[in-house]
């Protein structure tokens, strides 16, 4: 998955997610590894949806 796939999933994620815990979800399901470094920074978009900037600037440059 990459990053306009994954931008499609969130788009149709279930009504009781969040957009940034989806976006963390879907990322864990492909890519755990890459899910488990972001986890807890300043970047992860599971708790604080205005991290949500962040987050897809690093897959951008991760080349996700």
């Amino acid at each position: 998955m990459k990053l306009k796939e994954l931008n499609e999933k969130v788009n149709k994620r279930p009504k009781e997610w969040r957009e940034g815990q989806a976006y963390f979800n879907y990322l864990y399901e492909d890519e755990p590894e890459l899910a488990d470094e972001i986890r807890g920074t300043n970047i992860d978009p599971f708790y604080q949806d205005d991290n949500i900037e962040s987050f897809i600037k690093f897959l951008v440059f991760v080349n996700y």
